[in-house]
């Protein structure tokens, strides 16, 4: 689910790249804050509700999946631990700040490989 938001939201919502509808009406810089005003803010700088929604998500998969590893040691790594408090760190950044929410769902976008890669252990035991 985030990652088809990260996809909506960094293709086709307008709020961080170009599109035909957005750069008519924002000097080609996309939306820019919450509401939609058409300031040229950097790419860096922007944000949207929706990924403001993508990062609320994305915190409480992180905190769950992190309290699972807590809860059952056996499954748990230090890389694993080390993976989530990342995460998590970043994601309250990006909330507190409200900048970096392009590179933050870039990010997510990666988390698309994990049931994969899990997948692909499973097979090997």
């Amino acid at each position: 689910m985030v990652s088809a938001l990260c996809i909506y939201a960094l293709c086709y919502s307008g709020d961080f790249f170009d599109t035909a509808a957005s750069s008519s009406n924002s000097g080609g810089y996309g939306s820019s804050t919450i509401g939609g005003s058409s300031s040229s803010l950097p790419l860096v700088l922007r944000v949207s509700p929706v990924s403001f929604a993508i990062i609320g998500i994305s915190f409480g998969y992180f905190t769950m999946d992190g309290l699972l590893l807590l809860m059952h040691p056996e499954i748990a790594s230090r890389e694993m631990a080390v993976h989530h408090a990342v995460a998590l760190m970043s994601l309250v950044v990006a909330a507190q700040v409200s900048a970096m929410h392009v590179y933050l769902m870039l990010i997510l976008l990666t988390e698309l490989t994990t049931p994969v890669g899990e997948f692909g252990q499973q097979q090997q035991q």
